[in-house]
């Protein structure tokens, strides 16, 4: 078993050992799921009367719990402790437009409760908060927890944000959502700590626990939802940029004499590859309307020839744009994410890759489909709560 360091000791006030003591001893327990006293002090470096005192009090404060008994050297079998994942929960809320899907999950980040709405198309900012608040409020009473031992809530919002100032600067989708300070109002609302992150760059994170990826150091996480957005992942750590606002690859551009753009120029990406784009290219070949992008997977495996194309389409500007940013940032890693069956388009998206390979960081792009299922979208906003608040339970 490995040894743990004790906490922080510069200042000689007793308290603040204990407090440091408290940390180390429980985040032993964290991590190693049962463990018994002894394991503990050995791994700690504390003495097992203090190890015993600090396991008992986190025990009445239900931090911990006993999960059983270990093997006995001689005597009594040894009671093992684990962290109590019900201690606490996390809430997260991932804020597509019009759909809104939010979870509540337990300090291991197992999803608890959901919900998936759809609001108004015409939803305007003060709408959209009052309904925010109600979805909130009715996921809070379905869960059956109490509101006291929600840790905090992780919003993942699309648009430009400035998550230092826990702002969304601009939501183009929404009428009036301008500079307005959500994560301040729902704070306020529900009386705890609120993040916000980027949308993209939380389902990156419940992605990569979804799919046992915490390990791969270096990523790309590719989202096609309205728009397109992509998470990056380097050595381990999400890069954010200095506003949050990294990774916004919808404007790159794929096509110098393609589209116009909204943003000035031609042939930005997402025109070709957002879901909204989808529905618009299907719709100029047919002259027919489809409700959502999802609805073209059932159209290509009849064989429609305009939802095919549509892919070939969709997956041929995506290979150029992932070929771009796998130059950019020397990774070969990559994870492409919708709410529907992706797999027409990676094969499209893998065929530009082929014949780009000379142009390439000279080593094979893995471009895998993401596997995190709707009900787990919120899970990124959870992650980012219990990566901030998670510590403080040892406060109260």
């Amino acid at each position: 078993m490995g040894r743990y360091r004790r906490g922080n000791m510069k200042g000689n006030n007793l308290s603040d050992v204990k407090k440091a003591n408290r940390q180390v001893v429980y985040e032993c327990i964290w991590s190693h799921k049962a463990v018994t006293m002894t394991d503990i002090a050995y791994m700690t470096h504390l003495s097992r009367p203090t190890v015993t005192s600090l396991v008992q009090e986190m025990t009445a404060d239900n931090l911990v719990v006993k999960s059983g008994y270990g093997t006995s050297n001689g005597g009594r079998n040894p009671v093992l402790y684990h962290a109590n994942a019900g201690a606490a929960y996390a809430m997260g809320i991932d804020l597509e437009f019009p759909k809104v899907r939010m979870a509540i999950s337990n300090l291991e980040c197992e999803n608890i409760c959901f919900s998936v709405r759809v609001y108004p198309r015409d939803t305007d900012k003060d709408q959209m908060i009052r309904l925010l608040k109600q979805q909130m409020d009715d996921l809070i009473q379905d869960s059956g927890i109490d509101r006291s031992r929600l840790l905090g809530v992780g919003m993942g919002i699309p648009g430009v944000i400035d998550y230092k100032q826990n702002h969304s600067v601009l939501f183009e989708r929404i009428e009036g959502w301008e500079n307005v300070p959500i994560g301040d109002i729902i704070q306020r609302y529900v009386g705890k700590p609120v993040y916000i992150c980027n949308d993209v760059n939380l389902l990156s994170w419940a992605e990569r626990k979804a799919a046992h990826l915490e390990d791969v150091q270096n990523m790309l996480y590719i989202v096609i939802r309205s728009g397109i957005g992509m998470a990056i992942w380097t050595d381990g750590s999400l890069m954010q940029g200095e506003m949050g606002n990294s990774g916004r690859i919808g404007h790159m551009t794929v096509d110098k004499n393609g589209l116009e753009c909204k943003c000035g120029s031609r042939g930005c990406l997402g025109l070709y590859t957002s879901e909204k784009a989808m529905m618009r290219i299907y719709s100029e070949l047919t002259g027919k309307e489809i409700k959502q992008a999802g609805d073209l997977v059932p159209l290509a495996e009849s064989g429609d020839k305009a939802a095919l194309q549509v892919f070939e389409t969709c997956g041929r500007y995506l290979g150029i744009g992932i070929v771009n940013v796998a130059n950019l940032f020397d990774i070969s890693e990559v994870v492409v994410s919708a709410s529907f069956d992706v797999s027409y388009i990676l094969r499209n998206a893998q065929y530009a890759l082929d014949v780009r390979k000379m142009n390439t960081i000279r080593r094979e792009v893995k471009i895998r489909e993401g596997l995190l299922a709707e009900s787990g979208f919120g899970l990124g906003g959870c992650l980012l709560v219990l990566d901030k608040e998670h510590m403080s339970l040892l406060e109260g």
